[in-house]
């Protein structure tokens, strides 16, 4: 049988954490690896939108986003805002740098409304930029453990403030090593389907309507 919208009871849970204080710095430098650019881009978006309608109240004098992918068509994803930001980049305080690491350099044709480079970002030199702001700086990252590691090293060795996150879209269904079916996100017995929602701190559980 169908199961549609009225057969499901849908629950939300969260938020939990803290979110990031952005106004405590005049700088911050976003670093994203594949699909973990999603929660930086959220934050790109809403401190470009409030510098752009309310300048009094945006607390950087800077923000660059940096993103590294596999293949360029990703950047589509979030074209409006790279559209945005080329066109108008408030006086210099917004940034976006595109790079493909994966795809041969002859495979894709350069796209004038979205420029990217091939190979990795120079993330040494990005973070040194960052020395004289001190912990007045962010870098905020949400990439492969590796990535966050030298990115939390390079800050600890120029005095800039860190944070990282870890982008996900976990469902219980189908992680069997950890979480059986028919079990919810603390392992115990349920009909429901448990999900993570990255980055917002929520949890959704659905199952269907009846005992």
């Amino acid at each position: 049988a169908r199961v549609g919208p009225a057969d499901l009871v849908v629950n939300v849970d969260g938020p939990y954490g803290l979110p990031t204080e952005f106004e405590r710095y005049d700088e911050i430098l976003f670093v994203g690896g594949g699909i973990g650019v999603t929660p930086l881009h959220s934050s790109f978006r809403a401190l470009y939108a409030l510098a752009k309608h309310n300048p009094a109240a945006m607390p950087c004098a800077r923000v660059r986003l940096v993103w590294c992918a596999r293949t360029p068509e990703i950047f589509e994803l979030f074209a409006p805002t790279f559209h945005d930001a080329a066109r108008d980049d408030l006086d210099g305080k917004f940034g976006v740098s595109l790079y493909c690491d994966m795809a041969p350099k002859d495979e894709f044709a350069e796209s004038d409304a979205l420029p990217f480079e091939h190979g990795r970002p120079d993330l040494a030199a990005h973070i040194a930029a960052l020395a004289p702001r001190g912990m007045r700086a962010l870098v905020f990252v949400c990439s492969v453990p590796p990535v966050a590691k030298l990115c939390s090293e390079l800050t600890m060795k120029h005095g800039v403030d860190f944070h990282s996150e870890t982008f996900f879209f976990w469902c219980s269904r189908y992680d069997s090593a950890s979480h059986p079916p028919g079990t919810d996100f603390y392992g115990r017995p349920s009909k429901a389907v448990w999900f993570h929602i990255p980055h917002s701190g929520l949890y959704l559980s659905m199952k269907p309507k009846g005992p």
